[in-house]
């Protein structure tokens, strides 16, 4: 019971001695961090308070800053939607103008063809105008300037004096036909470039015409010129076969005609040509799709039937006659053009030798 009751002295004397050694513990621990700190808590508070404020400052500085990006971004959107909507409006008025600008030109082709049908028109009247002024103005010179034998009354002055009027008229006549002249002729210089494409129209058709028809005069002299020509190479050519050549030699080639070597080497030279295309076509499309095997071997095929055209032909010519006497070639070549009864000559066959093989064989490879 003692026991008890010292300790609950001893508790109650600690509760009322124990605040005050509290309060002593933090004053002393309050000085001891005060001196250990170069601050005292007032000026922390005051520095803590300080940059709030710099913090609160600086929070709206960047508020009102985005606040003004937010209204310039607001105003350059309503500046780009103004921008579309002038740039549709220019679009639609760019349209209309282009639509116009081909109507317009449109109509100048129009009007620079009705010009031009004008023109031709124009210049067919005055023309027509023109021959009729020329057929008549003489008319009336004439008629006014006639003088005849039977006007002459004898006296010689008085027919002096008529004969002086007729020329002095018939001078003016000339002059004035000569302006007339110059006239035309500037008429025609200043529509010289109107009418030049008219012109070389219609010559083209004229000479198209004369091109195909067979009977024009233009056709008839050529194919006469070229007989002529023939002719005169056939007669040529045979003068130099005989003072060239030995008459006792057998054996000897005859020599061809000129016409015939030209067309034996634009033969020739055809053939190279279409051998040289065909070579390139097929190097530039051999592996591409516009490559075709048929079309390839039908060309291939014209060129084997031109050179062997061309072979046989100049197999042929080799081949010289059997029997030609020299009425036969005094006969054959007297006279331009004249005509005469030759001698039966030896039937000479086609040939059937090594170029037979090689262009059989030739065309065996291009069937398969």
């Amino acid at each position: 019971m003692y026991f008890a009751l010292g300790f609950l002295s001893a508790a109650l004397i600690a509760i009322a001695i124990g605040p005050a050694f509290w309060r002593r513990a933090v004053r002393l621990t309050k000085r001891r961090i005060e001196a250990a700190t170069p601050v005292t808590l007032s000026e922390f508070r005051a520095d803590k308070d300080k940059l709030r404020a710099e913090f609160a400052m600086a929070l709206r500085k960047r508020d009102m800053r985005i606040e003004t990006v937010r209204n310039q971004l607001v105003a350059r959107v309503v500046e780009l939607d103004a921008a579309r909507t002038e740039l549709a409006a220019l679009k639609s008025e760019r349209d209309e103008q282009y639509g116009a600008i081909e109507a317009f030109r449109l109509r100048e082709d129009e009007l620079t063809s009705r010009i031009r049908d004008l023109e031709r028109d124009a210049v067919m009247l005055a023309a027509r105008a023109r021959e009729a002024e020329d057929l008549d103005e003489p008319d009336m010179l004439d008629a006014a300037t006639a003088v005849s034998a039977d006007a002459l009354s004898g006296d010689y002055r008085a027919d002096v004096e008529d004969l002086l009027t007729a020329l002095n008229i018939e001078r003016q006549r000339n002059g004035y036909l000569e302006e007339q002249a110059r006239m035309l002729l500037a008429r025609l210089e200043s529509r010289k470039k109107a009418g030049l494409k008219d012109e070389a129209i219609a010559m083209l058709r004229d000479t198209l015409a004369a091109q195909t028809d067979p009977e024009s005069e233009s056709r008839v002299a050529l194919r006469k010129a070229e007989a002529r020509i023939s002719g005169a190479e056939t007669r040529l050519n045979a003068l130099l076969a005989e003072n060239g050549s030995d008459m006792d030699a057998a054996g000897q080639a005859p020599t061809q005609l000129l016409a015939e070597v030209f067309t034996q080497n634009e033969q020739e030279e055809k053939i190279c040509a279409s051998v040289t295309e065909l070579q390139d076509a097929i190097a530039a499309d051999w592996t591409t799709e516009r490559f075709d095997a048929e079309t390839l071997r039908e060309r291939l095929r014209d060129i084997a039937s031109d050179v062997s055209l061309l072979v046989y032909a100049g197999d042929a010519e080799t081949e010289e006659p059997v029997t030609e006497s020299l009425f036969d070639r005094v006969a054959k070549y007297a006279g331009d053009g004249a005509e005469a009864e030759h001698l039966p000559l030896q039937t000479v066959g086609m040939p059937s030798g090594p170029i037979s093989d090689r262009m059989a064989a030739m065309r065996d490879r291009l069937a398969q």
